[in-house]
């Protein structure tokens, strides 16, 4: 494993002393792997009006960042919000970003705050470590009428 402190490149070596029995010789030999790594990251902003009433209809902008180091792949991105039918997979590139806006009436069910939260799944193809967001963003409902 790749210790979380490690710094680019990084680099593994091996050592081999040998030693024959009964003979005094001895053998030395060593190799180094280095490895290029790479540093994803993501954000996820989701905004909305700081107030709003039953009934209303309210536009949510959310953006998802793929704010990776230069050496990081392209990242596959599943976006998930219940509330607002989002169910998307898309691919951002590297510095990049993508950007949803969706509108939703403001259900007469909807208690104070009201919340609805974003869920952001990335992955660098060819390894299994996830990287998760979750932001909400709150929403007040003044008036239930």
């Amino acid at each position: 494993m790749i210790p979380g402190t490690a710094t680019e490149p990084f680099s593994n070596t091996v050592n081999v002393h040998a030693t024959v029995a009964g003979f005094p010789n001895t053998y030395d030999d060593s190799a180094i792997c280095t490895i290029n790594l790479f540093v994803p990251a993501i954000d996820v902003t989701k905004t909305g009006p700081a107030k709003s009433k039953i009934g209303d209809t309210v536009t949510y902008t959310i953006t998802v960042y793929n704010n990776s180091d230069a050496d990081t792949t392209a990242m596959t991105f599943n976006i998930t919000d219940t509330m607002l039918s989002i169910n998307e997979s898309v691919v951002i590139a590297n510095g990049g970003n993508h950007v949803i806006n969706k509108t939703l009436v403001i259900p007469g069910t909807a208690t104070e705050p009201f919340s609805n939260t974003v869920n952001v799944h990335a992955t660098v193809a060819g390894f299994r470590t996830p990287m998760m967001t979750p932001p909400s963003a709150p929403l007040t409902c003044l008036d239930r009428r």
